[in-house]
């Protein structure tokens, strides 16, 4: 059997088109620490999901109960706020904080359809916690946007948020002084909490906490999942009755018990709220990183986390030491700061002539030869007339040619690096800008040439037309 309320309640509860708050002067500010210290008045940013339910007076919009968007386009009230409203009256949901304020008419969506349970008999409700199915659905004429739907408790979260002396969220936009029933439209919230536990009805009570009052009606009472600092609102409760003056608290319909009921008529909820699956764990970020090499525009698209310039580009690198460097095969490790460097891709490193070279591609002249202690360089072809420049000399190459090789004693410059080849010559493909479509024809020039002591070779990759 349902608990009964003290004899002094039993005969002071009232039906609800609106339930409210305690009177504003003495209301001290609400604390979340706090199991009950009050109400205030509350930006949009808190539960912006709950509104207001209000007539189209001509010049104006009243406020008669609260309700709770629980999806884009349904609002959750109680099922005598929307009996009272005359046949053909202009209804409309309104959120925000103050339905008084100037913008109120752009906040306001229409109301198009009102669905009160249909065991709901308006009538006196009984002094006690009972089953009064006062609870009911409204449809919007439209979808909200850039609003978020309030979840409803889950049956595997009614054994922690429902349960005596719970602390509970209150808002509503009801009377915030109960002898004045013009002091209605502005958003209130409180913390109180939950002071007995029926089978399809909850009384919400804290001594000296903020009370319901006549335009709360409709309004939710919340349970918080969330342990730590932050916020995680189930709807629990649906305002329905409250005592005469606003006093001993409010009688809530409990919104586990309807929870069939709501999603027969709205056909689905978010997820995990009321029926609806859990929601899932959002995703890991999809973003992928950019390998060594790649072009990049700044260090967080790198795996590395490093974009460095070179050559008028900007690529993923990571950084390596000159002195013993680390950068995978197929990268040379460049001068960046001090010791430091940075890994950069051999076929982006163009070695001068006379520069060290592990193949071809790493020239600016697109050859690399070796001399005869194996060390590789930099050259290209050349004529007795023309020269190759300082610490190199043009010498016959064979079959008529002439390539540039280093003078003797003279070590490769220059910063490209890699490994060799058993020749002495890395053969890598470079492109030939000016050739058409065809077929790669792989040919390494191993050109002999004969300097006196010194014989020694170039080798490289050239793209023909097939």
């Amino acid at each position: 059997m349902a608990a009964r309320f003290p004899r002094k309640m039993m005969a002071l509860m009232l039906s609800l088109a609106g339930l409210g708050c305690a009177d504003e002067s003495s209301r001290p500010v609400a604390a979340r620490s706090a199991p009950l210290i009050g109400g205030q008045a509350i930006s949009d940013a808190l539960l912006p999901g709950v509104g207001a339910l209000v007539l189209n007076v001509p010049g104006y919009y009243q406020a008669f109960c609260t309700g709770t968007l629980v999806a884009k386009d349904w609002v959750l009230t109680a099922a005598h706020c929307i009996a009272q409203v005359p046949a053909g009256t202009p209804t409309g949901f309104y959120l925000g904080g103050n339905v008084h304020a100037a913008d109120v008419a752009s906040r306001v969506v229409p109301i198009a359809e009102m669905h009160a349970h249909p065991s709901y008999t308006n009538g006196t409700p009984p002094g006690q916690l009972a089953v009064y199915d006062d609870i009911a659905l409204v449809k919007l004429a439209r979808a909200v946007t850039g609003v978020e739907p309030v979840k409803l408790v889950r049956k595997a979260e009614v054994a922690t948020l429902v349960q005596t002396n719970r602390p509970v969220e209150v808002i509503g936009f009801g009377q915030t002084n109960a002898a004045s029933e013009q002091s209605t439209g502005v958003r209130y919230q409180g913390i109180t909490s939950i002071f007995q536990v029926g089978t399809h009805e909850l009384w919400i009570y804290a001594p000296q906490g903020p009370q319901k009052c006549r335009g709360d009606s409709g309004g939710p009472t919340l349970g918080d999942l969330d342990a730590g600092e932050g916020y995680d609102w189930r709807v629990i409760g649906v305002a329905s009755r409250a005592g005469e003056n606003c006093t001993m608290g409010s009688v809530e319909t409990r919104v586990d018990m309807y929870a069939e009921w709501i999603h027969g008529v709205v056909g689905s909820l978010p997820c995990g709220s009321g029926l609806s699956a859990p929601c899932e764990p959002p995703p890991p970020p999809t973003t992928t990183r950019k390998p060594l090499g790649d072009r990049c525009a700044s260090s967080s698209e790198c795996v590395a986390n490093l974009c460095v310039g070179f050559q008028g580009a900007k690529v993923c690198s990571r950084l390596c030491s000159l002195s013993a460097p680390s950068c995978p095969q197929g990268f040379a490790c460049q001068p960046a700061s001090g010791d430091k460097g940075a890994c950069i891709a051999l076929s982006a490193v163009k070695a001068p002539l006379g520069g060290s070279c592990a193949g071809s591609d790493q020239c600016e002249s697109g050859l690399c030869g070796a001399g005869p202690d194996g060390a590789t360089f930099c050259t290209q072809l050349c004529t007795p007339s023309t020269g190759c420049g300082e610490g190199m000399e043009c010498l016959p190459a064979g079959s008529g040619r002439h390539a540039c090789a280093l003078l003797p004693g003279t070590s490769p410059g220059g910063a490209a690096t890699g490994s060799e080849t058993s020749s002495g010559c890395a053969l890598v493909p470079f492109a030939n800008p000016t050739s058409g479509a065809g077929a790669w024809l792989l040919a390494a020039l191993a050109l002999l040439v004969a300097r006196r002591r010194s014989p020694w070779r170039v080798c490289g990759i050239l793209k023909v037309r097939s």
